[in-house]
């Protein structure tokens, strides 16, 4: 059985003099994962909610980033092409294949902005804020769960109710695998009928395989940085 849920008196007792991690209140639609997990919240009390039917006790040790996330995003801005209006070769190569070499030129290009001669070829010089400028605001990306990323298959979490848009597959209630369906049951069809196979509403807790979360960018220049490199190393220091 799962614990009982923290009271706000005993979730904000959990935070330390070194910092907050523990906050207590609801998360703010629409960007809310399966688990229950979203990068916007609001602190509440549970007398004084306005988009969830409780409040809960939540845990982030970074609400805004790392540090050198968040100097970076402040420090560029948005996305280079969002303030100048011309793309760039990116920091890495995942996206090398896509992109156009020894081109025209576009209408009204300038030639110190060197983005359409290939890889490695074309410093650039990206705007800066060396005092901090709201000009220079930029909506900053977010992580959401993907349950496709499967990282570790002996772990195992619980979907939260209220989010689990996706339905589907229970491991602990449907373990057993049938090679004739191509799909898992449950051997006892306690769950579903014979010749069926198991499917959980949505809207319905179940018990799935750890995955991992999925980065989904802002329209800071940071985030490129921190990302577009894929599978190749980016020339940046991890965010």
């Amino acid at each position: 059985a799962r614990p009982p849920p923290y009271s706000m008196d005993e979730c904000l007792a959990l935070n330390s003099a070194l910092g907050t991690e523990y906050f207590y209140g609801e998360l703010v639609p629409p960007y809310i994962d399966i688990l229950g997990r979203g990068p916007h919240f609001r602190q509440t009390d549970p007398t004084s909610l306005r988009y969830q039917s409780e409040a809960k006790c939540y845990r982030n040790g970074q609400p805004h980033g790392s540090l050198v996330y968040q100097r970076m995003a402040d420090y560029h801005g948005p996305q280079y092409d969002i303030q100048t209006g011309f793309p760039h070769q990116g920091y890495g190569s995942f996206l090398l294949q896509s992109q156009l070499y020894a081109s025209a030129p576009p209408e009204n290009f300038h030639f110190s902005l060197k983005y359409y001669q290939g890889k490695g070829s074309g410093y650039i010089d990206l705007p800066k804020a060396r005092v901090w400028s709201p000009a220079f605001n930029c909506t900053k990306g977010m992580k959401l769960f993907n349950s496709t990323l499967v990282s570790d298959k002996e772990k195992i979490v619980f979907t939260d109710a209220d989010h689990d848009y996706e339905g589907g597959h229970d491991i602990e209630k449907c373990p057993t695998f049938d090679d004739e369906l191509g799909c898992f049951i449950d051997s006892s069809y306690e769950v579903h009928k014979r010749g069926e196979c198991c499917n959980i509403d949505k809207f319905k807790q179940r018990a799935i395989r750890l995955a991992g979360d999925q980065f989904y960018r802002g329209t800071c220049e940071a985030d490129l940085i921190c990302t577009e490199a894929g599978f190749s190393p980016t020339q940046a220091k991890p965010c």
